[in-house]
């Protein structure tokens, strides 16, 4: 059915929560690009499963090893 809206609908969400707070320049040292790739990955990564869960997707829980089944 909608899967593949909600999955793009979610993707969408993330990439504009990342792009919103990336700055507009890069770290001038290496150890400041790994902490800004961090930052962006963690901010990325909770947006999409926040959003899954109130999409109410159970990719995110498959991917846990968790059924839909309660």
């Amino acid at each position: 059915g909608t899967s593949w809206l909600r999955t793009a609908s979610a993707t969408a969400i993330m990439g504009a929560c990342v792009y919103a707070v990336m700055p507009a320049e890069m770290p001038d040292t290496w150890r400041g690009t790994a902490a800004q790739l961090v930052a962006l990955t963690a901010i990325g990564a909770t947006t999409y499963g926040l959003t899954t869960l109130v999409f109410r997707m159970p990719e995110l829980r498959w991917a846990l090893g968790r059924s839909d089944r309660r």
